[in-house]
């Protein structure tokens, strides 16, 4: 098969050696270690430790642990010292999967503690990739059955690979952005005094589907008061906007597994004079931002531009403590662009940029764009204005 998952299969089996050849070399990791595991969970959620080794997505949503399944959601990719691969999953599709040994059962820490004995890893350590999902029942189960298994937390290593994108995964992420950039227009164009949130996001998940998109997990529409807030549940409500509301518009989703996302401060009718200047000080953020942002860059540098920016603009107190993210895989992936972060940005990353001003009692305005970072310097994979 020469194209599981959304890449060719030798791509996969790159990753897999390269991972192993690091390794075999000298690290932290106990010279007794056996093999590694990666953990993957449903593809909306968190399948990239095993996604990006496999091209595996777990199919269905994780689900509580029962007697009739343990596992449901669940994916364990296994390699052991010599190089031997096998794939637990609850389900998988021959022709997007990159492992030839899969054992498919609801119940995957069965099958899991057989696999150790069978690839010789059912004593000392075993490096974990994906271990914030890794659930107490598996620590349980081998406590209990194979006590001399050492997990070794390994997702540095892996977390590292991911970070570089490769030009073939850039190409996907271009193509999740254009689809995102036509659900985004689509809600944009539903926005009107009187409209409801939730009709203009039913027209942004729509358009985007339509476009390509794999899925849409969410569309946010945050409107009026609600601007002030980054995160909200539900996504839309059946508030009614109303003249002179901002609407922060937040897309998120995926095409052939690789993620979008992208945000646009929109606004009911007309804004008011606050509002007005806080979207015009927010775009020039975004200017200087874009303009800056490249390979050796620190984020602190970043946050030092932006902050002259907005006090530039009136408003010295109101930019967030956060702008931004890798993607790929997962939407919010490393390095997390945080106020005080030490990181230096690296070529091939592709990131999220998404300044935030916030006047308390007043609302926020947000934006968000997808930039991929190469040898000589950044380009945009969004081209969406920044006030629409």
């Amino acid at each position: 098969m020469d194209a599981p998952g959304p890449l060719p299969r030798r791509i996969y089996e790159e990753r897999q050696e390269g991972l192993l050849r690091r390794l075999q070399e000298p690290s932290p990791v106990p010279p007794e270690w056996k093999g590694l595991v990666a953990v993957g969970r449903s593809f909306f959620d968190r399948p990239g430790p095993v996604a990006y080794l496999t091209g595996h997505f777990p199919p269905f949503p994780s689900a509580e642990f029962s007697d009739l399944g343990r596992g449901i959601g669940y994916s364990l990719f296994l390699m052991n010292r010599e190089g031997r691969r096998l794939l637990i999953a609850d389900f998988h599709r021959p022709d997007r999967t990159a492992v030839d040994d899969v054992r498919i059962s609801m119940d995957v820490w069965g099958p899991f503690m057989e696999a150790l004995r069978e690839l010789d890893m059912d004593q000392g350590a075993l490096v974990l990739l994906g271990s914030d999902l890794f659930p107490l029942l598996g620590e349980r189960l081998l406590r209990a059955q194979l006590p001399d298994v050492v997990l070794v937390p390994g997702d540095d290593w892996l977390k590292s690979m991911r970070r570089k994108k490769s030009p073939e995964e850039v190409a996907l992420l271009r193509e999740a952005a254009r689809i995102g950039e036509e659900g985004l227009k689509a809600a944009l164009g539903a926005i009107r005094v009187g409209a409801r949130e939730r009709d203009v996001a039913a027209e942004g998940h729509r358009q985007a589907l339509l476009a390509g998109a794999d899925f849409v997990r969410y569309l946010r529409v945050h409107s009026g008061p609600w601007s002030e807030y980054t995160s909200r549940w539900p996504q839309a409500t059946d508030r009614i906007l109303t003249e002179g509301d901002p609407v922060n518009l937040d897309i998120i989703g995926a095409y052939e597994g690789y993620q979008f996302d992208i945000l646009r401060p929109a606004v009911a009718g007309k804004p008011g004079p606050l509002l007005q200047r806080m979207r015009e000080a927010l775009a020039a953020i975004q200017e200087a931002l874009l303009a800056l942002v490249r390979p050796g860059i620190t984020v602190q540098h970043l946050f030092q531009k932006a902050q002259e920016v907005a006090e530039a603009h009136g408003f010295p107190h109101h930019l967030s403590s956060f702008l931004g993210h890798g993607i790929g895989l997962e939407t919010v992936e490393e390095p997390l662009l945080i106020r005080g972060s030490r990181e230096v940005l690296q070529p091939s990353m592709v990131l999220c940029i998404e300044p935030t001003l916030h006047v308390p009692g007043q609302g926020a305005v947000s934006v968000e764009d997808e930039v991929w970072l190469h040898e000589d310097g950044a380009q945009r994979l969004t081209s969406l204005p920044f006030l629409p």
